[in-house]
Parts: structure tokens; sequence; C-alpha cells
């Protein structure tokens, strides 16, 4: 993509720049970082709604791991969780359909979205978080058979809960704050959280993480304070995707958690700046870039 958008460098700059002036909250030793940067993202987006965890790709991975088929039910629509292959490691679906029966039972009690909760009720929540991010791994496709996960074959919750480590919670309790100062001192009339565009199947699937406002937004959870150019092709490739412009995505950025800081731009002129100053405007290039999607695959 960097072909077509030649002055990426230019967009880019002044943003890295701020980024450096940003503090940076950094975990001590060496934790997953992975894993605490997908925690995060569920922590994240627990501000803004409670997503039916048969909905989230961490409850995808859970069927892929059960040992015993899982039938699940969205709406009118119920499925079952066809598994993984056999070489991957298992855990009891009891246990499984425990863990996020209490999940969806502490939400209930917590009410999370748009307030803050006390210290005791984040660390619980980024232990629930925490596990998520550890079931989303299969249900990316990704499987760790060294993964804590299957430490016990038939965990209880509190097992599982007790899979992060002190430190790690209070680094994604500190990021939480953070992101909570952030978004909630002013009212949010409307969010999505991990939306799918009419383009991803196209593309064999791509969910961004939240569109708050006509905001695209992607978390990032790194030490390192700059923005790559990877991941701004990433945000424009979602804001593509999204054909008939079924989002009313007006703008696309990055909320960097470990420096606390939202960087935006303005989608039509973020692609006029990145192309051509008298080019085509998003929506013709969301056409464009459909036909080439589809000439690929022909």
């Amino acid at each position: 993509m960097e072909e077509h958008f030649p002055r990426t460098r230019q967009v880019l700059k002044p943003a890295n720049d701020s980024l450096r002036g940003a503090g940076t909250i950094r975990p001590a030793g060496t934790p997953p970082w992975m894993t605490i940067g997908t925690a995060f993202d569920y922590r994240a987006r627990y501000l803004f709604e409670i997503t039916p965890h048969e909905n989230l790709v961490a409850w995808k991975g859970a069927t892929r791991v059960s040992d015993e088929p899982i039938m699940a039910q969205v709406g009118d629509n119920a499925w079952v969780g066809m598994g993984a292959p056999s070489n991957w490691p298992k855990l009891s679906k009891a246990a499984i359909e425990c863990f996020f029966t209490d999940l969806g039972e502490v939400l209930d009690k917590l009410e999370p979205c748009g307030h803050a909760l006390s210290s005791q009720e984040e660390e619980l929540l980024n232990r629930y978080c925490y596990v998520l991010a550890l079931f989303e791994e299969p249900g990316r496709g990704n499987i760790n058979p060294n993964s804590p996960l299957f430490r016990i074959k038939n965990p209880t919750t509190m097992d599982l809960l007790g899979l992060a480590e002190p430190g790690w919670v209070d680094d994604l309790c500190e990021l939480g704050s953070q992101f909570a100062e952030h978004y909630g001192n002013s009212p949010v009339a409307h969010s999505v959280m991990n939306p799918v565009f009419e383009g991803s199947r196209d593309v064999g699937g791509a969910d961004a993480d939240m569109i708050v406002d006509g905001c695209l937004t992607e978390l990032k959870c790194t030490v390192q304070p700059a923005i790559k150019k990877e991941w701004l092709y990433q945000v424009l490739g979602y804001a593509l995707l999204d054909y008939s412009n079924d989002f009313e995505i007006e703008t696309v950025g990055f909320y960097m958690a470990r420096q606390g800081t939202a960087i935006s731009w303005n989608l039509d002129e973020l692609m006029r700046v990145l192309g051509e100053e008298h080019g085509p405007g998003i929506q013709e290039s969301r056409g464009m870039f459909r036909k080439a999607i589809m000439s690929s695959h022909s």
C-alpha cells in the first residue's frame, strides 16, 4: 500500500513527535506483552458496552479448545463450536461454560460501562479480561501448547483468574484507569465494538477495535512511542472495507494506551494528504478498493 501513499512519513512525523513527549507506562519485568495488550482491549471496550460473550473472539477460541462440542445461542441463531485439530490441547467443557457464566454475572454486578470501578472491582474485571485474552489466541487460529490455560485440565474460575500475576493486573488497572480518564470526560453518543465490515469476508476476515462517535480507533499497547506506517494502512484498510459507509466513519486513528494519548485524522483529509490533492474521495476509493480485491480473487 505504501506505493499508493507516498506521503505516509509526512503524516506520521508530527504524530510521533508528540508521542515521544508523552510519558510511557512500563510494567516491571518481562510480562506477556501480547496477552496484556489483548486483555487491555477487552477492558477498554467494556467501558462502552457489554458484548454478549458468544460474540467474542475469546468465546470462539474457547469452543475450539473444549473437550466436548459446545452449543451456543446468539439471538435466533444456534451453532455448535466445531473444535480444533486433535493435537490441540483441551479444557473441559464444564470449566469453560462455568467461566463464561461467571463472567456474565460479574459484568451484571459491576456494570462497568460509563463509570469508574473501585480498585478491587478493577482488579477482578482485569483478571477476567486476562483470561479472555488467553482464550482469544486459539480464536485467532493460534495455539500455544504451553499456554497457562492448559496447566489444569478442569480448572475452576478461580484457577483461571489466578493465571494473571499481580504485577500484570496492576499494569492493566493503570492502563484502564488512564483510558477511562481520557474517554470518560465527555458523553459518547454512539459506539460499536469490534466492528466487522461489509468487505471483511473479501479479505478473509477483518474486525477493528472500536468506532466511537464516528472515529475508527485501534488500540495499541506498546512501550514504543511511535505509530507504525503498517498501522496507518491497517485503519485505512478497515475504512475502505466499509464499502457502503454503513458505519459513517469520519475520522481514523489510534489510542496509544501506554502513552495515554489518542491521535486521529479526518478520513477525507487523510486520503488527500496521503495521495493526490485532487484524487478520488473516500467513497470512490472504496469502490476502487473493492474492485481491486475482487480482481485479485478472479
